[in-house]
């Protein structure tokens, strides 16, 4: 096997491992955001340090909530769906 292969799955066996990896690079964006060069704020999120970090994090957990939900509503078929099809049943 490659070695993204083996390192992959060396991290699925180690889940604490790849979160600490996670939040480390969180971390790490977020110390490299307080060191940026602030311009002249033009929204009050420029003012503060980290905001458009956390905006970008719940922006997409919150997408990803409400797409998992469409997909749910409008996707997914009951387990016997396939089984009533067959019946002649709708």
């Amino acid at each position: 096997m490659s070695a993204i292969v083996d390192s992959i799955t060396y991290l699925r066996k180690k889940p604490r491992l790849l979160m600490a990896i996670f939040i480390s690079i969180l971390g790490g964006a977020l110390l490299l955001d307080s060191l940026a060069v602030r311009h002249t704020p033009h929204f009050i999120g420029d003012k503060i340090i980290g905001f458009w970090s956390f905006f970008g994090l719940v922006g997409c957990l919150l997408m990803t909530k409400f797409c998992k939900g469409l997909g749910h509503l409008f996707i997914m078929q009951p387990t016997d769906f396939y089984s009533k099809n067959e019946k002649g049943e709708e």
